[in-house]
């Protein structure tokens, strides 16, 4: 039996040929469409939102579009911000307004309706369980009007919609909260 030293070890495996490593993929920047002079003039007035391609493509084409220099600064200001957001992961302000204001979100199965009502079930159900005095998991009665909740709107909407996804979830996410909060007392434990 041969021992090998870690050096030698090193040695045979730097020079053993490896297959190269495989070339980057490019990636491809998507062009900006062709704006024109009012476009740029509705983008400065705030009465049209541009992406980060565009702003970047007027202001470096600046002389084309016939900037002053004003213009281009407060183009490259905008730039600057929607860069410091995309980079800070900050949602852009139509889905907020679609999840806060209009009260919905978006599911696997589409776009959800009334997502406060599930939010309110859950935040009940998760006080009842938590304030339960005499809790007898599985399925104890603190929770039963969620459960009744939850499979009455899976009965009406059926497989397969937002609603019963949602409902599957405040079921699954309250049966799983109700065993790790008070675990069910049996043999051996006190």
């Amino acid at each position: 039996m041969t021992f090998i030293t870690p050096l030698e070890l090193a040695y045979r495996s730097i020079s053993q040929p490896s297959s190269p490593k495989p070339a980057r993929a490019v990636i491809q920047v998507p062009e900006a469409p062709e704006l024109t002079r009012d476009d740029v003039v509705q983008i400065l007035q705030g009465n049209r939102s541009a992406t980060l391609y565009e702003l970047q493509s007027v202001i470096a084409s600046s002389q084309r579009y016939r900037l002053s220099t004003w213009e281009r600064d407060k183009l490259g200001v905008q730039l600057g911000i929607a860069l410091a957001e995309k980079a800070r992961g900050i949602p852009d302000r139509n889905s907020q307004f679609i999840h806060d204001v209009l009260d919905y979100t978006d599911t696997p199965f589409g776009m959800l309706a009334n997502r406060s009502f599930f939010e309110r079930e859950y935040r009940r159900g998760a006080m009842a369980i938590s304030h339960c005095a005499n809790h007898h998991p599985p399925r104890c009665e603190c929770w039963a009007p969620q459960r009744q909740v939850s499979w009455h709107v899976q009965n009406v909407y059926g497989d397969g919609t937002p609603e019963a996804y949602a409902a599957e979830k405040l079921w699954s996410a309250l049966d799983e909260l109700e065993t790790a909060t008070r675990p069910e007392r049996g043999p051996g434990l006190t």
